[in-house]
């Protein structure tokens, strides 16, 4: 059903965390020692993204200093899924 796989492709922009990356992408196929970059690789070993992380101006919240934000998206922004598209109208 083309409703449900609409439902499951799920997209990350800048500025997320790397929590709600992982939650959404998953773990990375590859992490730089320090955590700063992430790759995802396809199963044949090509990269798909490549993930640039850096500590925030301002943490969100008390106890969050050390939470990185996602700078920057290099390579396949979607992760190998198609772009969104917009199927319906809003009105807002």
């Amino acid at each position: 059903d083309q409703r449900m796989i609409d439902l499951l492709m799920v997209f990350i922009e800048e500025g997320m965390t790397n929590d709600m990356v992982n939650l959404l992408w998953g773990p990375p196929d590859r992490e730089s020692d320090d955590g700063f970059v992430w790759e995802y690789y396809t199963r044949e070993g090509k990269l798909i993204t490549r993930l640039l992380w850096k500590n925030p101006e301002q943490a969100r919240l008390k106890g969050y200093e050390n939470e990185l934000v996602l700078d920057k998206i290099e390579g396949d922004r979607y992760g190998g899924s198609p772009p969104p598209t917009s199927k319906t109208s809003s009105n807002y």
